[in-house]
């Protein structure tokens, strides 16, 4: 009999339930539209981002000196000359780079317009023309007009713009190949392709040029220490490294592509790739109708 009455007043709970919805399903259409039409109003307020993505596949020549050195190190340790072990390979060192403030001042921002970065409002499609905000940047006079208060000034620092350039940039590497996927977000297609294909060839020329500088140093090094060791053997590891320093060099001469060969170049995107706006529609009213059918219930 307990079992009975107590389906009996779950089933009268339920009915209830049904009833209030029934009553209330003015109120739930109107507040459900309500949010689907604001949905739809905020997804169109919202500029297209376009993303340009360039596939890219580490060279081996890091690896291939890294096998040349290690056969030396036991017999350079006796000579005093100090060649550590590559536990960072090139390319990983270089994605470290590429995300790095350092980076971002000297190779990048240089090289860019700082409005593009930190003042676009929109993209228009039709005269492939940037609009700035003109609460930020006066396009026509190039000046900064933001409103800021100590530290902060008119125009955006190179703190402020790196942390808009990280939020820009994706850098992303396959466990499977170790291909790295570079990919560069931006209101206008062609500033993204852009960007992307500078930031591939500022990074080459940056490690290529670090390279560069190290085995100069090293070849200095090592005829000065040439001079003052008569042992054969000692003299016999100093010519070994000295080939592979010259070795070094010619490969920062003759490679081009000298951390990343480029299996995909960056192109210029024809389709955005955010906002999802069908997305944020089906989730407003999604929203509004479970908002709506709290309120009817509260009631």
């Amino acid at each position: 009999m307990e079992n009975k009455n107590t389906d009996y007043e779950d089933d009268i709970d339920l009915s209830e339930i049904f009833t209030i919805l029934w009553d209330g399903r003015f109120v739930i259409m109107l507040i459900t539209t309500i949010f689907a039409i604001s949905s739809v109003l905020y997804s169109l307020s919202l500029p297209n981002i376009y993303s340009s993505t360039s596939v890219l596949a580490p060279t081996t020549q890091d690896d291939s000196l890294n096998s040349k050195l290690s056969g030396y190190r036991s017999i350079a340790g006796i000579a005093g000359i100090n060649i550590p072990k590559g536990q960072l390979t090139q390319s990983e060192e270089s994605i470290e780079r590429i995300e790095s403030y350092d980076f971002f001042v000297s190779e990048f921002l240089p090289f860019i317009n700082l409005e593009d970065l930190m003042a676009v409002q929109e993209w228009v499609q039709s005269s492939n023309q940037i609009i700035y905000n003109e609460e930020l940047f006066d396009q026509k006079n190039s000046i900064w007009k933001r409103k800021a208060s100590f530290p902060l000034e008119s125009q955006p620092s190179n703190q402020e713009a790196y942390a808009a350039y990280k939020g820009l940039i994706n850098i992303d590497v396959s466990e499977k190949n170790s291909l790295v996927t570079l990919t560069v977000e931006h209101h206008s297609p062609y500033v993204a392709q852009e960007w992307t294909a500078l930031i591939i060839k500022k990074i080459n020329d940056h490690m290529r040029e670090l390279d560069k500088i190290e085995a100069e140093n090293s070849i200095i090094f090592l005829q000065a220490a040439s001079k003052d060791n008569n042992i054969f053997e000692i003299q016999e590891v100093i010519a070994e490294l000295l080939k592979t320093q010259i070795q070094t060099l010619m490969l920062v001469e003759a490679n081009i592509d000298y951390v990343f060969k480029t299996i995909s170049s960056p192109i210029v995107p024809e389709k955005k790739s955010k906002p999802s706006r069908a997305i944020m529609c089906i989730f407003g009213t999604i929203i509004g109708f479970i908002i709506s059918l709290l309120i009817v219930l509260v009631r």
